[in-house]
């Protein structure tokens, strides 16, 4: 019930909205502020500015409860950032130019920014891995040598055997043209090597009778 209202209104909801504002429709100005300023804006602001609070101190709560650390007062966001972490974005902003920040100028005493990650944030720049492990250099590059030495080509098994059958292939062709040299023969022609083949030779006809009709035979279709 609102005694100024003279009905029920809930507690929440459009309607409990509407009821404060039935409720405060005129807000007394203090003494000591400006004449000009509005009270229903700095109402507003200042049930605002609590609404934060009370997030605020949710969100720590909920900290807590997980047991991580937290600065005492504010957060650690970007306005809070170490100095590392301000040399590094710097670093990674000159070198974000179209030349990988070759031609960048530099400042008196500025310092590039170093550790593991830098060179993985720069663009174009990859860290290569380090060679050095918990084996003395020594041992490790005998070891790389042993494994470039006793490296073995891949055998192509049927490449090997097409190989070997085309010099068997050669070996025996040599040696028939050998062997018909020393006997004086000749090599054996190819295809064309046979005699062309003409026509058949007519026969021993006897020539015709003067005066003498052929035989009329039957004639072909």
């Amino acid at each position: 019930m609102r005694p100024w209202m003279q009905k029920w209104v809930p507690t929440y909801g459009f309607k409990r909205a509407e009821a404060e504002k039935a409720k405060d429709w005129v807000l007394e100005v203090p003494q000591n502020a400006d004449p000009n300023t509005d009270m229903f804006q700095k109402k507003i602001d200042l049930r605002n500015e609590k609404v934060a609070k009370n997030e605020i101190q949710r969100m720590k709560n909920i900290v807590r409860a997980k047991k991580i650390d937290m600065p005492r007062s504010g957060y650690l966001g970007p306005e809070a950032a170490s100095s590392s972490q301000l040399l590094t974005a710097v670093t990674v902003a000159k070198s974000s130019t179209a030349s990988v920040g070759k031609f960048q100028n530099k400042l008196p005493k500025e310092k590039e920014a170093r550790g593991l990650g830098i060179k993985e944030l720069i663009p174009g720049g990859k860290r290569k891995q380090s060679h050095i492990t918990q084996t003395p250099e020594k041992e490790a590059n005998l070891d790389l040598i042993k494994s470039v030495l006793n490296k073995k080509p891949k055998l192509d098994v049927s490449k090997a055997v097409s190989m070997e059958k085309r010099d068997n292939r050669l070996a025996r062709e040599a040696e028939a043209e050998n062997e018909l040299g020393k006997k004086g023969g000749k090599k054996p022609k190819g295809k064309g090597s046979r005699k062309a083949v003409g026509k058949k030779s007519k026969g021993n006809r006897g020539q015709r009778a003067p005066g003498k009709k052929a035989q009329a035979g039957r004639k072909r279709r």
